[in-house]
């Protein structure tokens, strides 16, 4: 079994409102942890200051470094979303299965997903989740996904809010699905239309709907070719009717080093190495962090106590544990060949 681990890459212009929320999150609760550091409240302040960290480039080059010298595992970075690049390699078939550590519902509505593990627990127990199989015909509580297609679900999923975009004010799942369901003989860019005229500002949203729809069918990732090489193109290709704006053209040498993990997705400079310091002595991560300062070396010791929330469950996930459940979930699949893609969101 090989284990590809997949770092997201540069910031998708869409995501840009998510990013700006996360950002001011962080900032909210870096304040309440000095509050808290200041009246000598140590628990409080502990827990806003990991509320207030955020992955520096640095803990990414580490990730790099220590996937990258593990037997069994190896690394590959996205040029944007992890999640479409996950599609990306699903689809072309270089993996066979999907991990969602972060119990990602966005995972469904890429183009050419597949099979999504969710739900691992310690126990080796977990949920394959497929969204033609699993999902449309099917009824799921209080949605009946009878008479719905892929792209019906994509506009709905999307209009529910996701990273994208926000869902319209006031206008919650259920009554999006109600208002999808009776129109199911729309097509995309009519469905968006109509959704978005429950919108306060119709022609605006209608706008950002259908972007945030078109990104998740024709995001741009790194293709893997038959001689190797690396090249940037859509998930999808992009019909001449349709634009995708803001994000970097880059050269096959730009892809391969990005792809690799030797470039910053960012930048398109080299990484950062990084140095690793077993030292019990190294001053704690929130206490270089409390001052708006990133620690020049990390300790391997701190890292482990104070990993960012979104890659802890992936760092610490013994391996082995997902061998057996494996096999038994997926027996058709050649046991040498089966490959699982664990998403570190960075």
């Amino acid at each position: 079994m090989e284990v590809v681990v997949l770092l997201d890459g540069a910031r998708w212009p869409l995501k840009s409102t998510t990013h700006s929320s996360r950002r001011n999150k962080r900032d909210a609760a870096l304040e309440k942890a000095k509050e808290a550091l200041k009246a000598d409240d140590s628990k409080t302040a502990d827990k806003f200051f990991k509320q207030a960290v955020g992955v520096p480039s640095e803990f990414v080059s580490w990730v790099i470094q220590h996937v990258g010298a593990t037997v069994g595992a190896s690394i590959v970075v996205a040029n944007y979303e992890a999640d479409a690049q996950l599609a990306k390699l699903r689809s072309d078939g270089a993996i066979d299965l999907v991990y969602s550590a972060a119990q990602d519902s966005d995972f469904l509505v890429y183009q050419g997903m597949g099979e999504i593990i969710y739900d691992l627990h310690n126990d080796c127990s977990f949920k394959l989740v497929d969204l033609h199989r699993d999902v449309l015909g099917k009824k799921i509580k209080e949605f009946d996904f009878a008479c719905w297609s892929e792209t019906t679900f994509r506009v709905w999923s999307a209009a529910c809010g996701c990273d994208y975009v926000e869902n319209p004010v006031g206008v919650g799942a259920v009554k999006l699905f109600k208002l999808i369901n009776s129109n199911l003989a729309l097509d995309e860019d009519d469905l968006v239309k109509l959704v978005a005229s429950k919108a306060a500002n119709a022609s605006a949203y209608a706008v950002s709907l259908l972007a945030a729809v078109r990104s998740f069918q024709h995001h741009v990732v790194f293709e893997v070719g038959t001689n190797g090489a690396i090249k940037q193109v859509h998930l999808k290709p992009l019909p001449s009717n349709v634009a995708l704006s803001g994000y970097k053209a880059l050269t096959d040498s730009e892809s391969a080093g990005v792809y690799s993990g030797e470039l910053d997705p960012i930048t398109l400079g080299p990484r950062v190495v990084v140095q690793e310091v077993d030292d019990a002595n190294q001053p704690a991560l929130e206490a270089d962090f409390s001052h708006g300062q990133r620690p020049a070396q990390f300790s391997v010791q701190r890292l482990k106590a104070y990993p960012p929330r979104s890659t802890h469950s992936q760092l610490q996930l013994p391996v082995v544990r997902m061998i057996e459940p494996c096999r038994v979930m997926r027996p058709s699949l050649p046991q040498a060949a089966l490959s699982i893609v664990v998403m570190s969101a960075a």
